[in-house]
């Protein structure tokens, strides 16, 4: 338990270094695509995918922790808007969505392969 929590508090540490730091090398990323899509979407959906993964234990109703990593992953894409550095996309927003859900799907999944 204590080990995921440690793994879960890096994963959002690192989140949000990527959410504040300058994107000024991306340029190459924006324009790499892979089955027609570019790779930053990729990227996005592949940052927030392993949200469903961490679920702590105890306390926290699986729902609620969807909930929780639905809007973290709004709020990151949000934050944006604020920084001069960085801009908010509407498509990165989808990006980060489509990784919860798809996180969460593949977890559900799992779970009941599982049981």
């Amino acid at each position: 338990m204590k080990y995921l929590t440690t793994i879960h508090l890096f994963y959002i540490l690192g989140i949000l270094l990527l959410i504040f730091l300058p994107s000024n090398g991306m340029g190459k990323v924006e324009h790499t695509r892979i089955l027609e899509l570019r790779l930053d979407y990729l990227v996005h959906i592949l940052i927030f995918l392993p949200w469903a993964f961490l679920i702590p234990k105890s306390g926290v109703k699986p729902w609620q922790w969807l909930m929780l990593g639905l809007v973290f992953a709004t709020i990151a894409e949000f934050i944006h808007f604020f920084l001069p550095y960085r801009s908010f996309n509407i498509n990165d927003l989808i990006g980060n969505v489509a990784g919860i859900i798809l996180g969460w799907g593949i977890f559900l999944i799992r779970e009941l392969i599982l049981i």
